[in-house]
């Protein structure tokens, strides 16, 4: 059986959490089980477990050529009691993810803004800050007219 596989609950995790976070809510319909064998790249019986474990958790009801309808109801702070005990055991996880974002995006970022000539930095600086006189790319990093050094 599919469901000792373990495949479907991709499937069902996903849309799990967007009921229980309240992005699809009490009413909504989910997308037909075509679209979501498109968007998983899984077979129509896959998806149809995973939405069948969702029914019999309360959270969508499954009527024939239907699409599965949303049944769960909560409020806003319900909503955001679900994302804190989701969120909250991988707090630890969460901020490492952080952490090594930074250290691999900022020297990329870097790079490529090192890269950019004047015009491109003024253009990008004048869209994030507003007007400014001069800009101009010292070898050690960047220095707009009238700031300090960033970079």
């Amino acid at each position: 059986m599919l469901l000792e596989s373990g495949i479907y609950r991709l499937v069902y995790e996903y849309y799990e959490t967007r009921i229980l976070f309240g992005y699809n809510r009490y009413g909504d319909h989910l997308p037909s089980i075509s679209r979501i064998c498109d968007m998983f790249q899984m077979a129509p019986a896959t998806v149809r477990n995973a939405l069948s474990v969702l029914e019999k958790k309360g959270l969508i009801q499954v009527d024939a050529r239907k699409t599965a309808k949303v049944i769960y109801k909560s409020s806003p702070a319900g909503f955001r009691k679900n994302a804190m005990k989701y969120f909250a055991p991988r707090e630890a996880g969460i901020q490492e993810l952080c952490e090594s974002g930074r250290l691999l995006l900022e020297p990329l970022w870097e790079e490529g803004v090192r890269r950019w000539d004047e015009k491109k930095l003024a253009v990008v600086y004048e869209q994030t800050h507003g007007s400014i006189g001069q800009c101009r790319i010292p070898s050690g990093g960047i220095l707009l007219s009238g700031s300090s050094k960033s970079g």
